[in-house]
Formats: C-alpha cells, sequence, structure tokens
C-alpha cells in the first residue's frame, strides 16, 4: 500500500495567502492550529486542489484570486510517495467562466509528471473522487440532506469513481427529468383539449342533419380510441417481449459462467488481493533484481577498491571521509614528507661533510708529516695563517739579508785575492795610472753588482756568480798603471778588504739577527724548522697552507656539531610528523602508513574505497527497503509461498492473477445476467407464462413478429377510421360551412394523436424510472454492508450503545440514514447535530478507508474544524476515530480550538501554528 505524506507547503499564493510556506507537517497526524480568518480552509483548499485537482466553477474560485491581472494561483506541495521524494508543482490559472485550468507538474524520484500522470499516480484520481471523500468539513457534517451524497457515494464506489458520468443516479435523475417534461407535456396537452371542447361545444350551432354525422364522427373517434388503446396494449406487450427476450440468453451466459466457475473453482480473499497486484508484486520484483545488480555491482567495485588500498571491509564501511579530514590527512602527510625529505637532506649534508673533514685529516696528516710534525699539528697551527703569513715577509727580509751578507763576504774574498795579486806582483814601485780604473777592477765591480741582484732571485745565486767574477778578473791583464808605487796600490787593496770584511761582518750579523727572528717565530709556533735556506719560503708557505687546513678543518668540525644537533631536531620533527600521521590514520583503523611520497595517491585510492563502500550501503539499503515493499504485497499468502524460490512465486502468481482474470470475466457475466434478470424480477410469474408458451428465441420472433402484424393491421384499421371521419368531418364542413368549426375540429384530431403520443412516452418513463430506481435500490442494498459495517465499528468505539446504521429510502424514494437501537428508529433528521455530525464524520472516514483499499494509494484526509458540532463527551472519541484513520492515511486537521488542539496531542497529534 503506497502513502502519500505530506511534509510542507512553499510559495503558496492562494487567496489570502502570498508566498506563504508552512513547514514540519510531516507526522501521520497533524492538527493546524489558527485563529479565525487566519486561511487555514484556504490552505485545505490548496492542499485538495494540489492532491486532486482543480474543482468548481469560476464563481465559487474568484476568492482565491490576487486581481484581475493576476489570475494564476498556486504553489509547492513537497513529500514523499512510498519514501520516494514528490514535489508537486501546482499553477491554477482562474477563468472568468468554467473550471480553473490546470497546470501541475511534479517530480517524483527524478521523473518528471504532469497532471495526467499525477492522477495516474494517485490511483486515477479525479478532482470529484477527493472533494467527496477525503475532504470533510465540519460546517457541512451537519447539514441534512447528506445522506442523499452518500447514496450517491456508495453508488460510486460500486462503479470505482465518485465521479464517473456512468453513475446510474446521475441516469435516474436524467431519466426523471424527461418524465417531468413527459408528464408536463401531456397534461397541457389534455389542458388543451378540455379547452377545445369547450370551443366546438360554443360552436356546436348546427342544423339538425348534422346529427347523424356527429354520431357516425363520434362512434369513429370511439374506435379509433380502441384501436389506439388496442395498440398500445400490444405495443406493450411487444416491449415486454422485447424485454424478455434477452432473458434467455441472461439465463444460458448465467449458467455457462457458473459452470465455469464450478470448473474453476474458488480461490481465498488472500489469494485474490494477492493476485491483483501480480503486476506490481512483478514490478517489485524486477525492480529488487536491479537492485540486488546493483548491489553485486557496488560489492565488486567496492572489492577492487578495497584491494587497491589493502585494507578490510569491516573499516571501510560506515566510515566517512569529510573535506576537513581529507584535508587533515593531506596536510599531514604532505608535512610527513617534508619533514622525511629535510632529514635526508640533513642526514645527507651531514655525511658529506664527515667525509669531507676524513678527507682533510688525512691531507693534513700528510702535509704535516712532509714538513716534518712528529704530533698533531692541529694546536700549533689553529688560527696561524695569518701569522705565517706575515712570517713570509720577515723570511723575505732574511733570505735578502743573507743574500748581502753572501755578497760582502763575496767582496772580502775578492779583496783578498786582489791583495793576492797584488802582492804576488810586487816589483819597482809602480806607477800611478791614469786615473781610469784597471780592466780587472772592472770586472770585480760588475760581478759584485750582479750577485747582489742575483740574490734577490735566490740566496745561493750570489756565491758562484762572485767566484767567477773573481776568477775573471784575476785572469784579465791590468794594463801597465802608470808610475806610481807598488806599495801605495797594496796599501789601497787592503784598507779597501778592510772595509770589505767590516761590511760583511756587519751584513752576517744582520742576516743572523734575521734567521733568529724567524726561528723564534717558528719556534713559539712549535713548528718544525727551515730545513735548508733555499726551502725557507716554501716551507713557512707550506706552514700556512697547512694552518689555512686546520683552521678551515676546526671550522668544519664545529660547523658538523652545528648540523648534527639540527639533525637531531630534524629527527625529532619527522618522528612528530610521522607520530602525527599515524594517530590520524589509527584514529580509522589504519595500522600502518602508506610509502613516503605515495599518500596521495593512496588517499585517492582510500576516498575511492569510501565512495564504494558508502554506495554498496546505499544499494544494500535500496535493496532491503525494495524486498520489505516486495514482501508487503506478498506478505497474505507469504506462509504458503515459504518454500518456493521467487520465480516460482512469480510463476504461482502469475497463474492465479490468470485464474482470477478468469474467474472475475464470469463472476460479471454472471452479475451482468443478474442484473438483465433483475430488471424483470417483479414480473417472473408473466415472463414463466410467456417462456412456458415460447421457451426459445425463435419462439419469441415469431410472436414478436405476429404481435406486428396484429398492431400492423389495427394501425391500418386506425388509419381508414381516421379517412372516415376525415371524409365526414368535409362532409359537415360542407353541411355548416363554418371555418371555425372545421378548424376546431382539425385541431382537436391532432391534439388527441399528440396526447396519445405523450401518455405514451410518458408511460414507457414512468416504467423506466421504477425499473432503474428499484435496481439502484437493490444494489445500494445489498452493496453498502462494507462501508455501512465500517462507520458502526467507528461509531461504536465512540458511543458503545450506538447501535446499528441503515441506508434505506422512504416510501416517496427519499434516501435516509437511520440509527436503530433496539426499538428506537431516528432517521439522520431527526438526530441532534452532534449525533448527526458524529455519524457522518464516521461515514467519511469509512469511505476514505475503503477508497484506499480499492485505490492502493492512502491520500491524506483534509479535515476542516470537523468536530465543531460535537459536544466535549464525543469530541475525544472523535480525535480518536481521526487518530486511527493517520496509520494508514496522513491526516491534517485545521482547527481554532485550544480544547481540539490538546487532545490532538494527547492522541500523538503534531501540532504547527499557522
Amino acid at each position: 500500500m503506497k502513502r502519500l505524506q505530506i511534509s510542507s507547503v512553499a510559495d503558496v499564493t492562494f487567496g489570502v495567502h502570498r508566498d506563504r510556506s508552512v513547514d514540519d507537517l510531516d507526522h501521520p497526524f497533524v492538527c493546524v492550529l489558527g485563529p479565525n480568518e487566519s486561511g487555514k480552509s484556504t490552505l485545505a483548499e490548496f492542499l485538495q486542489w494540489t492532491i486532486g485537482g482543480t474543482s468548481g466553477r469560476a464563481a465559487s474560485a474568484e476568492r482565491f484570486i490576487l486581481s484581475d491581472d493576476s489570475r494564476q494561483v498556486g504553489g509547492r506541495l513537497l513529500g514523499e510517495l512510498d519514501g520516494a521524494a514528490l514535489e508537486i508543482a501546482a499553477r491554477f490559472k482562474i477563468l472568468k467562466t468554467g473550471s480553473p485550468n490546470d497546470g501541475r507538474s511534479a517530480l517524483l524520484d527524478g521523473v518528471d509528471l504532469d497532471a495526467a500522470a499525477i492522477s495516474r499516480v494517485f490511483g486515477g484520481l479525479v478532482p470529484e473522487d477527493y472533494l467527496q471523500i477525503h475532504r470533510i468539513r465540519g460546517a457541512e457534517l451537519v447539514q441534512m440532506g447528506e445522506a442523499d451524497g452518500f447514496s450517491m457515494l456508495l453508488t460510486s464506489f460500486a462503479l470505482g469513481s465518485a465521479g464517473s458520468e456512468l453513475n446510474p443516479r446521475a441516469r435516474l435523475g436524467e431519466l426523471q427529468t424527461r418524465l417531468r417534461a413527459a408528464d408536463q407535456l401531456a397534461r397541457a396537452l389534455q389542458r388543451q383539449e378540455r379547452e377545445l371542447r369547450s370551443e366546438l361545444a360554443a360552436a356546436a350551432q348546427r342544423p339538425a342533419d348534422l346529427d347523424e354525422i356527429e354520431t357516425r364522427i363520434s362512434h369513429l373517434g370511439v374506435r379509433r380510441r380502441e384501436l389506439t388503446a388496442r395498440i398500445v396494449d400490444l405495443q406493450r406487450e411487444q416491449a415486454f417481449v422485447d424485454r424478455v427476450r434477452p432473458i434467455l440468453p441472461a439465463r444460458a451466459a448465467r449458467a455457462n459462467a457458473m459452470a465455469e466457475l464450478e470448473r474453476l473453482g474458488s480461490i481465498s480473499d488472500v489469494w485474490r488481493e494477492v493476485a491483483r497486484v501480480s503486476g506490481d508484486i512483478a514490478a517489485a520484483h524486477a525492480e529488487v533484481e536491479s537492485a540486488r545488480s546493483d548491489v553485486d555491482r557496488a560489492e565488486r567495485l567496492f572489492e577492487d577498491a578495497r584491494v587497491l588500498v589493502g585494507l578490510p571491509a569491516e573499516i571501510l564501511i560506515g566510515t566517512e571521509l569529510s573535506i576537513a579530514d581529507r584535508g587533515e590527512l593531506l596536510d599531514a602527510a604532505q608535512d610527513c614528507d617534508r619533514q622525511s625529505q629535510a632529514l635526508a637532506d640533513a642526514t645527507a649534508a651531514r655525511d658529506a661533510l664527515s667525509r669531507t673533514i676524513e678527507e682533510r685529516d688525512h691531507e693534513i696528516r700528510v702535509a704535516a708529516a712532509g714538513l716534518g710534525f712528529v704530533s698533531d699539528p692541529g694546536t700549533a697551527l689553529l688560527g696561524r695563517e695569518n701569522s705565517l703569513r706575515t712570517l713570509l715577509t720577515d723570511v723575505g727580509i732574511w733570505l735578502n739579508a743573507e743574500s748581502s751578507a753572501s755578497a760582502s763576504e763575496s767582496v772580502v774574498t775578492a779583496r783578498e785575492a786582489e791583495i793576492e795579486v797584488l802582492t804576488s806582483h810586487a816589483g819597482p814601485a809602480p806607477t800611478r795610472s791614469s786615473g781610469r780604473f784597471p780592466p780587472g777592477v772592472i770586472v770585480l765591480i760588475v760581478g759584485l753588482i750582479l750577485a747582489a741582484l742575483s740574490s734577490l732571485i735566490s740566496p745561493l745565486v750570489p756565491v758562484p756568480v762572485a767566484f767567477v767574477t773573481l776568477l775573471i778578473a784575476f785572469l784579465v791583464p791590468t794594463p801597465s798603471a802608470g808610475p806610481v808605487a807598488a806599495d801605495e796600490a797594496l796599501e789601497d787593496a787592503r784598507r779597501a778588504l778592510a772595509d770589505a770584511v767590516r761590511q760583511a761582518t756587519a751584513d752576517r750579523g744582520a742576516a743572523e739577527s734575521r734567521a733568529d727572528e724567524v726561528r723564534r717565530a717558528l719556534d713559539a709556533l712549535e713548528a718544525p724548522a727551515i730545513p735548508e735556506l733555499d726551502l725557507a719560503r716554501t716551507h713557512v708557505e707550506q706552514l700556512a697552507a697547512l694552518a689555512a687546513m686546520v683552521t678551515t678543518q676546526d671550522s668544519e668540525r664545529a660547523r658538523l656539531a652545528d648540523m648534527t644537533s639540527d639533525l637531531a631536531r630534524t629527527e625529532e620533527r619527522a618522528t612528530a610528523a610521522a607520530a602525527r600521521l599515524s594517530e590520524l590514520l589509527e584514529r580509522r583503523g589504519l595500522a600502518s602508513s602508506p610509502p613516503a611520497g605515495q599518500f596521495t595517491e593512496w588517499l585517492g585510492r582510500y576516498e575511492s574505497a569510501l565512495r564504494c563502500a558508502a554506495q554498496l550501503t546505499a544499494d544494500a539499503a535500496r535493496l532491503r527497503r525494495l524486498e520489505d515493499a516486495r514482501d508487503v504485497l506478498v506478505a497474505p499468502v507469504a506462509e504458503q509461498l515459504l518454500d518456493s524460490s521467487w520465480p516460482q512465486r512469480l510463476t504461482r502468481i502469475d497463474e492465479m492473477n490468470r485464474l482470477l482474470t478468469e474467474i472475475e470475466s464470469h463472476e460479471t457475466r454472471r452479475a451482468e445476467a443478474d442484473l438483465v434478470l433483475k430488471t424483470l424480477e417483479d414480473e417472473d410469474d408473466r415472463i414463466d407464462e410467456l417462456l412456458e408458451e415460447y421457451p426459445d428465441e425463435m419462439a419469441l420472433r415469431s410472436f414478436h413478429d405476429e404481435l406486428q402484424q396484429q398492431i400492423a393491421g389495427l394501425e391500418e384499421e386506425r388509419d381508414r377510421s381516421t379517412a372516415d371521419v376525415r371524409e365526414l368531418e368535409i362532409e359537415r364542413e360542407n353541411l355548416t360551412d363554418t371555418e371555425l368549426l372545421a378548424g376546431l375540429l382539425e385541431r382537436q384530431e391532432s391534439l388527441a394523436e399528440e396526447i396519445a403520443d405523450a401518455i405514451r412516452s410518458r408511460t414507457v418513463l414512468e416504467r423506466s424510472v421504477d425499473i432503474l430506481t428499484e435496481v439502484i435500490d437493490r444494489f445500494e442494498v445489498e452493496n453498502q454492508a462494507p462501508a455501512v459495517k465500517r462507520t458502526q465499528d467507528m461509531l461504536q468505539e465512540v458511543v458503545p450503545d450506538w447501535g446499528d446504521i441503515v441506508l434505506r429510502r422512504s416510501t416517496d424514494g427519499k434516501v435516509l440514514l437511520e440509527r436503530r437501537r433496539g426499538s428506537t428508529r431516528l432517521v439522520d433528521t431527526r438526530l441532534s447535530d452532534g449525533a448527526r455530525s458524529l455519524m457522518y464524520l464516521a461515514m467519511r472516514l469509512a469511505f476514505a478507508a475503503d477508497d484506499t483499499e480499492r485505490r492502493g494509494v492512502a491520500l491524506p484526509i483534509l479535515c476542516d474544524d470537523p468536530l465543531v458540532h460535537l459536544d466535549d463527551t464525543r469530541r475525544p472519541g472523535a480525535i480518536g476515530l481521526l487518530a486511527d484513520a493517520s496509520r494508514t492515511n496522513q491526516v491534517l486537521l485545521f482547527t481554532c480550538d485550544d480544547a481540539t488542539v490538546a487532545l490532538a496531542r494527547d492522541n500523538g497529534g503534531h501540532v504547527v501554528h499557522l
């Protein structure tokens, strides 16, 4: 059973409401409380139009429009139909004449519907159905004459729709209207005939010889009337034969239907209920199978996604990953990757620096060994690079001093050689030279200058240069000096030697002083002494380079210590980031983290797995919901199908549906035959007499033809009589020679025929009305049991000694609802307002329940102050009836009475303030 439940209305522009929205209606029993003139009835009317369609004419709908310029009204209704979301966009245009235009559209579970489709979804609902059955107005419940409406509803339920054009009561009304018209026509014609006779009597001034003609005309008129009466009787007999002729095939059809029903056997009510919805069951099963396929596909996708992410199903199912959670996980993973990369970079940098330090240690040891260090030079040379670079200047000065000393010593040697030469050549006193130096002296002086200059290149070069110079000077012949004395030359040479010795001594002292300064500086540095003079500069430069390496090594050792400390802190941060990521993953049941650098890809697979898990959960829930809906349809016979598979169940249900279709077809034919037979039920004796004489169709046809021949003969005789009358009238006219009398007589004849035709039509219509009235009355009595029984049960709940309800007709054909309690008989017009209102309310709810069962859709019941005429004793029970009805149909109770609201709340009603 489908159920329409309203959850809210929005944008309602209808009557007093302008863009009005009412929420929180999604409850089985809703009590809408609002003061008078707050638009409660208007809102109920909007709901009635939105669900059932427009009703009423323009005159009654004018109150809902905004203005003549804007005759559009409407709004939106939101709710659910059997668990599927439903939104109805109600758009109506109220015309100046005729019914309002219905422009409704809807969206049901993603499917677009127009007004006709909405009607089909609601079980073929038409506006009059919803208005007469599900709209209950308290002001109408007390009105007398409602019994006629309930009689119409009873007949309508038998036909399947409250708004059906095939309603027998409507057809009866048409016949009664035609009967009244025929009766009025016959009476008017008879009145004209009386007036005409008066005129004829007044104009009867005819001569005596007209008496015979008048007598003959009178006799012919009597005969014509007798013939007409006989013709009418024969026509009635012929009409009776026409009515009886269908009885034979009806009896045969009934007998055949009974035989077929006997052959087919009976089918229980529960199987009838299930078989009637076999199509719905098959469709529901198809939906279940489709949903099962969706579940299987979702399971495969989930399993594939689960395998990719490497997690068990129980961790994924029911787990959600919000945008904030995803961002937190991604931030933690990125932080973990950054810290891990930083740790790796720091470790690599530290290891590289450590290798560099080790390589430099080796270089320092090799360089120190080459310079003569027997211990670690680090302490001695640390930070001494600049001092050693400064010492290079001192070494240069020392080397220059050493060169100067060597040059001075070479001069001394040269002077000594010169003295030795002068001494070996001693002879007569030489003469003085011409004032120019001898060639040997010049060579000696030039050699000394070259030796001094060469000392700037190397301190060892001046010695060989000086030696070569002395040798050349000694070998170069000295030209004859002049007449200078030899002793004087020797004395000059000795003085020059003394000067050279002093200079050499001074230079050597200066060189030794510089050498001592260099040695003291090296001793202060605990550095090895200079091994050779020519290696002095190189030795100090190598010491300076070694000091630079020692200083750099010390700096990088300090940097290594800092890097080691930074590495420890980086490792702590990496550990903290990994712990944070692990904690976030453990909250989700994940024992381990994905490999570094792959978290984003893993997170994508994890999200995909969660989506697959959510889809699987949703598909499984939908499958269970569809299975429950399908099982509800077969619940009446579920125990009989327990051992069958669903294909076998569907086959069995389909077989029962075909059987039920065949049974109902024969039952329908039997009912149709019964209806034909019941139309002549009061004439059974006459029918039996006729059929005894004419037992078959052929005999009846022959009898019918015989009657037709008799009618034709009588009509022919009547026509001859008419012709005779015409001739007599002509003769009388010739005798009377009065146009007035002739016209009156002609008019009298015409009126007689018209009166006969009118009486015949009235007689046929009277008989038709009597027959149809009797059939409808009997049909209503026979089919009122379910609704009346349900009404009685409801009334017994409120008033235990209420008694029985009977729907009957008075002797004049008026519909009466009668309350019978013991010997007491009270028709509805004799009941109090409260009792009558309660009875009509119960009967309306009974019709709503019957309509729900027949339609297969539980539509909301709209109650507009239905308790307004009930006293305080009956109100709680009436509210209980509405609460009971809300178990099947949503009930919306509109009221302005606080006491009614309190009773509704006590019975589980949800109160909404308007």
